[in-house]
């Protein structure tokens, strides 16, 4: 599943995303992206995720994140 979020830049933010996406919610990830300009970020994110509930408990989790502002699934 591809899921693509943007948001504030601030320290830390990659830590709290990974740490939920393979701790919290043992996911595998199979590609990571962000870039970031003038303070705001904008990453893309392909995981390994069991069904759509899990996809959608993992985008649910995200928005949570503080910093990240929008998540959306990519088709």
């Amino acid at each position: 599943a591809g899921i693509t979020f943007k948001g504030i830049d601030s320290m830390g933010i990659l830590h709290s995303l990974t740490s939920l996406i393979t701790s919290n919610l043992v996911i595998n990830i199979k590609s990571l992206n962000i870039d970031t300009k003038d303070g705001v970020f904008e990453g893309e994110i392909k995981a390994l995720v069991h069904d759509t509930k899990h996809l959608d408990e993992l985008m649910l989790n995200m928005k949570k994140i503080e910093g990240i502002r929008t998540v959306e699934r990519n088709y």
